[in-house]
């Protein structure tokens, strides 16, 4: 890679060009591929998928400190890139608390609350309050606000779930995806019963793909599980283990394997 840019460099050099920036017109247009690779960014590192331990914090503060060169600039700023600042600034803030003591990942209802660092809840909230002017609704806004929604509540209980509901039900619309179908499945699952989240992941169309998504297997388990349904539930975390691949993310699954007895 160093090489590459080397090269690159050199290639720049021998051509004359000179880096113009963009005209205030063109800037939406030009930033939107920029919030899309920033989110993929940070997406890796909150859940890394080539590493034991889960999360690569360099990832997710190289992807927050781009987001706020952007949003600190009146000249590149709009509401989404605002909005995805405040999406990462409230996952960010949740990271001290992801890990338990043997250094496997934590979910949320698991998480201790007093670990969540403060000052970039505070950041959060702030950008996704200045990301609400006008008119546009991005789906970035949408997963800051279920998000928020976590972060402000004060348990994982006492969630106000029947907003999130009514966020993914956007989102979906915005932009759909298997893993909104399932994360909104959970979500009624916590509304409205286990049931309900059942019948909602099986309402999902895209069933080769659900058998075969490790996170749509886990969520049928830990609903089974919650009935009662152990046989079921141990069967769907084998196939979720079948599909993983992460290292930290199969540890989780045989932390909730164990946990059925």
């Amino acid at each position: 890679i160093a090489q590459r840019i080397v090269r690159a460099k050199q290639r720049l050099r021998d051509a004359g060009a000179r880096i113009e920036l963009p005209e205030p017109a063109e800037v939406p247009s030009r930033l939107a591929p920029i919030l899309d690779v920033l989110y993929q960014l940070f997406t890796e590192g909150y859940a890394t998928t080539d590493s034991d331990g889960g999360i690569d914090e360099t990832l997710c503060n190289e992807s927050l400190r781009l987001a706020r060169l952007l949003t600190d600039d009146a000249r590149w700023t709009n509401p989404a890139a605002e909005a995805l600042r405040a999406l990462f600034c409230f996952h960010t803030a949740r990271m001290p608390a992801r890990r338990a003591d043997d250094g496997s990942l934590l979910l949320l209802h698991e998480q201790d609350r007093a670990l969540w660092e403060p000052e970039l809840l505070a950041e959060g909230f702030a950008l996704l309050a200045r990301s609400s002017r006008g008119n546009e609704v991005s789906r970035f806004h949408l997963e800051a606000g279920i998000a928020a929604c976590h972060v402000k509540a004060a348990s994982y209980a006492s969630t106000d779930w029947s907003e999130i509901v009514a966020l993914y039900d956007v989102l979906r619309e915005l932009s759909p995806s298997p893993v909104v179908e399932v994360n909104r499945a959970l979500a009624v699952a916590m509304e409205r019963g286990a049931l309900a989240g059942l019948d909602e992941l099986d309402a999902v169309p895209e069933r080769d793909l659900i058998a075969r998504y490790p996170y749509a297997l886990a969520t049928y388990a830990e609903l089974h599980a919650s009935l009662g349904h152990l046989d079921e539930a141990r069967a769907f975390l084998e196939r979720a283990l079948e599909q993983q691949t992460s290292p930290a993310e199969r540890a989780l699954l045989r932390r909730k394997r164990a946990s059925l007895g």
